[in-house]
């Protein structure tokens, strides 16, 4: 009942308090006019003067919770019970820009939330859905609009994940970084490089920590799949001749002239990525299917040649 009451509007609980001070004065004038009868001639002032703290106290509360409403004010307990419903939300990293105000036995709720940038639009609608059933729970009565939004200044997670696992000790670079979400879960796949003479089982353990490291500074983890490889300096995209590339694709190229031959290469670096563009021309018969084998395999070859490279290989007619 009294729960009841606190979630109700301020009209019924100005009902609620005069039936209590109703019920109440009619007690404590039987108690004081019992006392005095047996002798106690003070208890009729006593009772009457507990009876006027009661209703005193009442009538302060009431008039207090009719101020806020009337200004759209709320309590500070009902606040944090508020950011707190909010903040326990799993993919909730941030809670921001929170009113919450009364009017009658309803309360209007508007907050944002940031959310990690591995979360698609489909799970950001069900975590907004989720924080609104949860605050229906916990309050009862409730309207509530959850903004959406991704993180201000945060690192971007593929980054920081290279970042975590690149700094651990032994690891030589972090490449092929992959995160997935699903379900409430992060599935992360990397690629790392280490000292090619390191044993299998110390290699291993450099891998354990990398997952270790991620599963620390990371929540909802479902699964770390991390990928050692030998290192070797020859092979880092980046830092490659450009003559040198444009070796290797024709090399690849020189099995397949028999149907196509390059036009072009344009090579260029952003974001510590080399990016290939080549743009081949094929003979006019050939089928789609078939010049897509052929630009896979010249795509295919120049990767396994080259990391942190994205090869796209352009396929037009040539001119007869």
């Amino acid at each position: 009942m009294l729960r009841a009451v606190e979630m109700e509007s301020v009209t019924v609980k100005a009902g609620f308090y005069h039936a209590l001070a109703d019920f109440g004065s009619t007690l404590i004038a039987l108690l004081g006019f019992g006392l005095a009868t047996i002798g106690f001639p003070i208890s009729d002032a006593a009772a009457s003067l507990v009876l006027s703290a009661a209703i005193g106290y009442l009538s302060i509360r009431l008039v207090k919770e009719s101020g806020m409403e009337l200004s759209d004010a709320i309590s500070r307990d009902v606040a944090d019970k508020v950011r707190k419903e909010i903040a326990s939300t799993i993919g909730a990293s941030k809670v921001k820009g929170l009113r919450v105000r009364r009017a009658g036995e309803k309360t209007f709720v508007e907050a944002t939330i940031e959310v990690p940038d591995y979360m698609g639009l489909e799970e950001a609608h069900a975590l907004a859905s989720q924080v609104e059933s949860k605050l229906k729970k916990a309050l009862g009565n409730v309207e509530a609009l959850i903004h959406v939004e991704p993180p201000e200044k945060e690192m971007l997670t593929p980054k920081l994940v290279e970042k975590l696992a690149g700094g651990v000790e032994g690891v030589k670079e972090v490449h092929e970084v992959n995160v997935v979400y699903s379900h409430g879960k992060l599935y992360i796949t990397l690629h790392a490089y280490v000292d090619p003479s390191l044993p299998l089982s110390e290699a291993h353990e450099l891998a354990e920590k990398i997952e270790g490291r991620l599963r620390e500074k990371l929540e909802n983890i479902g699964n770390v799949t991390v990928h050692i490889e030998p290192f070797d300096a020859k092979q880092r995209g980046p830092t490659v001749d450009e003559k040198e590339i444009q070796q290797v694709i024709y090399k690849t190229a020189e099995s397949l002239q028999q149907v196509f031959s390059v036009k072009r290469i344009v090579t260029y670096i952003v974001g510590g990525k080399r990016y290939i563009n080549i743009d081949c021309c094929f003979t006019s018969q050939i089928t789609i299917e078939e010049a897509h084998k052929v630009a896979s395999k010249i795509e295919n070859g120049i990767k396994r040649r080259f990391t942190e490279t994205i090869v796209t290989v352009h396929m037009e007619p040539k001119k007869e």
